[in-house]
């Protein structure tokens, strides 16, 4: 089942399927928030320490991101789109 939501991603069978290229500006979670990659790539960054190394990073199949509380961080989706469960 497929559902449209807002900012360019469907909701597929559970997961997110978000469109190619795109991008969520910054922005933060009250909670927890968990990315598990089922298909394509995404990019993460901390804007508050994008000049530190290991601050942004690029994840793919199988990979699971956390990002923390109340942590800015935005997303740039790959060129092949992106699928994913996201919890909180």
């Amino acid at each position: 089942m497929r559902q449209r939501g807002g900012g360019g991603f469907e909701r597929e069978n559970g997961g997110v399927t978000q469109s190619r290229n795109a991008y969520y500006k910054p922005h933060a979670h009250d909670g927890l928030t968990t990315h598990l990659l089922l298909k394509g790539s995404i990019e993460v960054g901390l804007p508050e320490k994008m000049g530190e190394e290991g601050e942004k990073g690029r994840h793919g199949l199988g990979e699971r991101v956390d990002i923390p509380p109340n942590t800015a961080h935005e997303v740039w989706v790959g060129s092949e789109g992106a699928t994913m469960v996201i919890g909180k």
